[in-house]
């Protein structure tokens, strides 16, 4: 294994533990609306690298403005959906959602790629979302309404890492989360003013603070890891989070 590729596995697995983080911290605080809880996030994020920004200079250019949108687009509805599925289901089930991110990505490149699906692979995928059907509930009584805003979740964030992997041939890590984190702020910036309500409790603001740091570690390390690794190596070490969550 090449020094590049153990990069790329370090990167990933430690994603996912901010990830399984992050989200602990969004069960945590409950008394904030999922729009203050993504705009607080994204307003972290974009602080912390401002000093990078700072020090590496002007990294907004890009030379993919579309597949930057795309990426960001995507990126804000599945971190909305997660946050919203959050509310629903516990932790370690929306954590095991996150997990349908892998099984969709095949089919994503399959689609953007024109890539085909060996008929062995394809069988695992079904495999998968049986397996993961049947952990979160045999007995099918789970709530509906955060099983489909997971599932949805996963579909888009397979289509937003697809679009990171083609990024990072021309883009540095910094711009990619620079487009992300902006668009967000922006699009949840009046929805976060009309569905703000003062805090009872103080701990929210820290809850909010670490949630901030762990998405911006998430973040950046997945980023960083589809610049050592292929798509659907990366995907594979997402699964990181279940064991962490």
């Amino acid at each position: 294994m090449h020094k590049k590729e153990i990069k790329g596995f370090i990167f990933g697995i430690s994603s996912g533990f901010f990830y399984a983080l992050m989200m602990a911290f969004v069960k945590l605080s409950h008394q904030v609306s999922t729009e203050n809880l993504i705009f607080f996030r994204n307003l972290i994020c974009l602080a912390l690298l401002l000093p990078v920004f700072i020090k590496k200079g002007n990294f907004i250019k890009t030379q993919k403005f579309g597949l930057q949108m795309i990426r960001a687009s995507t990126g804000v509805i599945t971190l909305y959906c997660f946050f919203a599925a959050a509310k629903y289901l516990l932790l370690v089930d929306v954590v095991l959602l996150f997990n349908t991110l892998p099984l969709f990505m095949p089919l994503v490149v399959l689609f953007w790629m024109k890539s085909k699906i060996p008929p062995k692979r394809s069988l695992a995928i079904l495999c998968g979302f049986i397996g993961i059907i049947l952990i979160l509930k045999p007995g099918f009584n789970f709530s509906y309404w955060g099983f489909i805003i997971g599932l949805t979740a996963g579909l888009l964030g397979a289509i937003g890492h697809v679009a990171v992997r083609k990024l990072t041939p021309t883009d540095s890590a910094e711009s990619i989360l620079f487009y992300f984190f902006t668009t967000a702020l922006l699009l949840f910036s009046s929805p976060a003013y009309k569905t703000w309500q003062p805090l009872t409790d103080n701990r929210m603001w820290l809850y909010i603070a670490l949630l901030g740091i762990c998405a911006f570690l998430f973040q950046w390390l997945i980023t960083k890891s589809y610049s050592y690794l292929p798509a659907t190596k990366v995907s594979c070490l997402i699964y990181f989070s279940v064991v962490f969550g």
